[in-house]
């Protein structure tokens, strides 16, 4: 009696439990950057197909399909290798985050840049109801990084003492557009870490700006809506609450 050929069921075995690991690998990866799980999860899809070509071949009324299967998987594959580093290259490199357990990872990522010098290197241990929201520059797109948090009133109140010194100009509730159409104003931030849809500051947060005030040519040119960069904090304290704040445009 002919022994089966065993090449091809270790071959499907094998190669389904590498594509099995990396996918998994590479699945938790995405989730950790807030890739939804239904995007993520198909990076499990070639791991399965491998391993449904092997046990095609090991039923004998499914070899038959042995070929269909091993088209399917190179199909798989095929449109997996190209689609991972596809959009991983255009959704990762400008996807925002709001995990906040990723905030000391972009400061360890950052220990030199200037405009996140005013940032907490970490999330203080007494902050209460953190948030943060980060984007990364890509390409022509902008950038910015947010850290939200309240704390007790005394230390809001250091805070608010020590962010003062540095301030060139505040601005009182509203946006990154109402200030720049108010005068002698220029454009700061979006409430991001909002809790709710409407990324505006209320009244009650002071929005203190570090950078120097734009000229009137500057203005006339449109230099502030071209290539341009403003950082600061928010400060309330009514909600003895705190915003650290930069975008890049």
């Amino acid at each position: 009696m002919k022994r089966p050929n065993q090449f091809w069921p270790t071959f499907h075995l094998a190669l389904g439990g590498l594509a099995f690991v990396v996918g998994t690998y590479v699945c938790f990866d995405w989730m950790r950057h807030d890739i939804p799980l239904s995007l993520s999860l198909i990076h499990l899809t070639p791991g399965l197909v491998f391993l449904a070509a092997w046990c095609a071949w090991r039923n004998s009324h499914l070899r038959r399909l042995h070929v269909l299967a091993v088209l399917a998987l190179i199909g798989c594959a095929g449109f997996w290798g190209f689609l991972a580093p596809v959009y991983e290259f255009f959704y990762l490199a400008s996807a925002e985050t709001t995990r906040i357990r990723r905030y000391d990872e972009i400061m360890r990522a950052n220990p030199d840049s200037e405009i996140l010098s005013h940032f907490s290197r970490f999330v203080p241990p007494d902050a209460q109801h953190a948030k943060m929201s980060a984007q990364p520059g890509f390409l022509q797109g902008g950038s910015h990084l947010q850290l939200r948090y309240d704390t007790t009133p005394e230390r809001i109140d250091a805070l608010y003492r020590q962010f003062a010194e540095r301030t060139t100009k505040s601005f009182y509730g509203g946006d990154a557009v109402d200030h720049m159409n108010q005068d002698d104003g220029m454009f700061t931030i979006f409430f991001y870490t909002a809790d709710g849809s409407d990324h505006t500051f209320p009244p009650d947060y002071e929005v203190m700006v570090f950078d120097r005030l734009p000229t009137a040519q500057q203005r006339q040119k449109g230099i502030d809506w071209n290539h341009g960069q403003s950082h600061g904090v928010a400060i309330s304290k009514q909600r003895n609450e705190i915003v650290y704040w930069q975008e890049q445009w």
